[in-house]
């Protein structure tokens, strides 16, 4: 019976911590053998400054979360903004010579987010390899129709999409290139 206690006090512990400091749960990615990926090594190319080009649609992204560095991304912490500090810091960024080297960043649409989901994987459903250490909640430029003061994200946890409040924060990857 101590044994029992003992474990169910542990689980208690654990799960509190969690609750309390959800950043400390590490996900590990977990992808279907049987489901064709989507977002293939060949799909990408790393061009050594940064940013990640998706061959397929011609957009570069920012390799790493706003507020990360690093060829792992490791370096930093992710960087949060309600919506409207989202789209004042691509402002920000470009005003202040651009990062890479370019000028012309923004906020992708929740599409462009979108083309970015590996549909074979999950906890996260982007590719690992171009994209590491990436988090879950994305903001996108996309407003919510019919609804003020809401706009789309992407999860990454399971690559759904959503409406939410633009006072809430989320995680920032800027784009360039491709329609806007």
């Amino acid at each position: 019976m101590n044994t029992f206690s003992f474990s169910l006090l542990q689980f208690f512990i654990i799960l509190l911590s969690i609750l309390i400091y959800p950043n400390w749960v590490i996900a590990t990615q977990a992808c279907q053998p049987n489901i064709i990926k989507t977002g293939i090594d060949t799909r990408y190319q790393n061009n050594a400054d940064g940013t990640i080009t998706d061959l397929n649609n011609g957009l570069m992204w920012q390799q790493c979360n706003m507020g990360q560095s690093g060829a792992d991304c490791t370096l930093g912490a992710d960087s949060t903004y309600t919506w409207d500090a989202a789209l004042q810091i691509v402002e920000q960024i470009n005003t202040n010579d651009g990062f890479a080297s370019y000028t012309d960043w923004r906020l992708p649409n929740i599409k462009e987010l979108f083309s970015l989901v590996e549909v074979a994987c999950s906890s996260p459903s982007i590719n690992l390899t171009f994209f590491p250490n990436s988090g879950l909640a994305y903001w996108s430029s996309t407003p919510a129709n019919g609804t003020n003061g809401r706009s789309w994200i992407l999860n990454f946890d399971e690559g759904n999409n959503s409406t939410t409040d633009r006072n809430l924060e989320h995680i920032v990857r800027l784009v360039r290139g491709g329609p806007q």
